[in-house]
């Protein structure tokens, strides 16, 4: 009989998933990192883990503002023990944005204290085109659907990254 209960159990059902999932401790430093997030931002599970979430998850919103010095989804629900989803961009290894759909939940020990915060993260496509596109100024899927050129916010992204 499968033991739902065990530990390797659910350890390896949360690595395999194709959806990125973060889990923090209460000063936000990283102590889980699945093969979704990897796949998703770039960055190796070794290259994460004990750092700080922000240092790799550098999120912006739709209207262009800053999540990790705002607004952060992690610490909200660390604070209030309520879950937090948001529309945003990651900031991918390889320099481009990546849309995603962002669900931040608090952990609690078994006294009912949050301790830290378990973030998914899954790949919302921007445009029809879900892949990412060959232009080097494009990538990201930051497309209009109608232009099929660069949108506004990636458009705002790239100049402020680059001046």
């Amino acid at each position: 009989m499968l033991d739902l209960e065990s530990p390797e159990v659910l350890r390896t059902v949360l690595e395999s998933l194709k959806i990125g999932v973060c889990l923090v401790d209460h000063d936000r430093k990283i102590v889980f990192w699945n093969h979704g997030a990897e796949a998703i931002t770039g960055y190796l599970q070794q290259e994460v883990l004990g750092r700080f979430c922000g240092e790799f998850l550098l999120v912006k919103r739709e209207r262009n503002r800053m999540i990790c010095e705002q607004a952060c989804p992690l610490l909200s629900a660390m604070r209030d023990g309520r879950p937090r989803d948001a529309p945003a961009y990651l900031h991918h290894k390889a320099g481009y944005p990546v849309p995603v759909s962002i669900r931040a939940i608090p952990i609690r020990d078994p006294q009912g204290h949050v301790i830290g915060a378990a973030e998914t993260f899954l790949p919302r496509s921007v445009g029809t085109h879900p892949h990412r596109p060959e232009s080097d100024l494009a990538v990201g899927h930051g497309l209009d659907t109608v232009t099929r050129l660069p949108d506004r916010l990636y458009t705002e992204w790239y100049l402020l990254d680059h001046l």
